[in-house]
């Protein structure tokens, strides 16, 4: 697509009518090969492994052997031609912080913010599938600027401040 706002516009109607096919067929039925069906069929499996070409928003692992990687060029391209100027993404566990990647040529930057697999050796009495603890990270875009703040397993404070035009950032002491 060229258009991302056209792109936009197009999933968010697709989403609307899955919704409202959901409130029409919110219970299970069988289907003519006499499998269970139900409203928003589509919408789920969008947002699960395994849709075709399993083309999904919400696995998306933007690691290469546990390292952060670039976007292909291709779509920072992309990305840049249609004004964006931040990427957020979830759902790829990978520390006790959000993963932040500027982007060199564009200033693009993308931030992946799991830490459900920060800290495995978490307290597990009230939850058996406690591997979070106390690591907490809280992200929030303000304009152009980034604000990441959060608490490490050993409860030491992060925090960082970034803006979309680097030139704007100041380096750390």
């Amino acid at each position: 697509r060229n258009d991302i706002k056209q792109w936009v516009q197009d999933l968010n109607s697709w989403k609307d009518a899955q919704l409202d096919d959901f409130v029409e067929q919110a219970e299970w039925r069988k289907d003519s090969k006499g499998g269970r069906k139900r409203g928003a069929e589509d919408l789920i499996l969008y947002g699960t492994p395994g849709y075709p070409e399993n083309a999904t928003v919400v696995y998306f692992n933007p690691f290469k052997d546990g390292n952060p990687q670039p976007l292909a060029p291709i779509v920072e391209d992309y990305l840049q031609k249609n004004g964006i100027k931040r990427v957020m993404s979830g759902h790829q566990p990978h520390g006790q912080s959000p993963t932040v990647v500027r982007h060199p040529r564009s200033g693009l930057l993308t931030i992946t913010a799991d830490t459900s697999y920060s800290h495995l050796t978490a307290e597990k009495i009230f939850n058996e599938a406690n591997c979070r603890g106390s690591v907490v990270s809280i992200v929030r875009l303000e304009g152009d600027w980034l604000d990441i703040e959060g608490t490490l397993a050993d409860g030491t404070k992060h925090s960082c401040r970034l803006h979309t035009d680097d030139e704007q950032c100041e380096m750390p002491d």
